[in-house]
């Protein structure tokens, strides 16, 4: 525990509940997505300690310590800092926002459909394939978070199985296969 920390703890301010903190961001847009979900829910748990856009903001900087995000973020600071020395970080929406413009993938969907194209079985199981399957067709907009056996017949459906088939492996599809007659 750090010295602010205990003295926090110490006077009884907020304590900080302890969760998997974010992962380091190195600036990648295909991470982007996971980085700001798990960021937003630390914010979240620990919003009585992060209650300040100022907060808010440093504490996801802090996590911009790889790559281009290093880079970024080190840009960031000297674009805010003013001629007597003093970073004025600004609003936590803009800040969103500016994250948003620069790291989010350009084209999710389609991104997300050519990966769900090209996807492939290889050495891992079949249970770890559906997985991400669903995640894929999610982000490629092919799959509803509704029941998708509801609508067999539905052109995406079929499109979707069709993913699915070339995604297993050759020897695991004809045994599905076989076992279905």
């Amino acid at each position: 525990m750090t010295e602010l920390e205990e003295l926090k703890v110490a006077k009884g301010g907020p304590k900080e509940l302890r969760i998997k903190a974010p992962p380091s961001f190195s600036g990648k847009r295909s991470e982007f997505a996971a980085f700001v979900d798990s960021f937003r829910l630390y914010l979240n748990l620990n919003r009585s300690l992060y209650d300040t856009d100022e907060k808010k903001i440093m504490f996801v900087l802090s996590f911009f310590d790889q790559g281009e995000a290093a880079q970024w973020k080190t840009s960031f600071i000297a674009e805010k800092t003013d001629e007597h020395k003093e970073i004025r970080l600004g609003s936590w929406d803009s800040f969103c926002q500016r994250l948003e413009d620069d790291f989010r993938e350009e084209d999710e969907k389609g991104e997300a459909l050519f990966r769900l194209q090209n996807l492939q079985q290889q050495g891992r199981n079949a249970e770890d394939l559906a997985s991400e399957f669903k995640i894929l067709a999610y982000k490629a907009k092919l799959m509803k978070k509704s029941d998708p056996e509801k609508d067999p017949d539905n052109p995406g459906n079929r499109l979707l199985q069709e993913y699915f088939r070339n995604a297993l492996q050759p020897a695991l599809l004809r045994r599905i296969l076989d076992s279905e007659c």
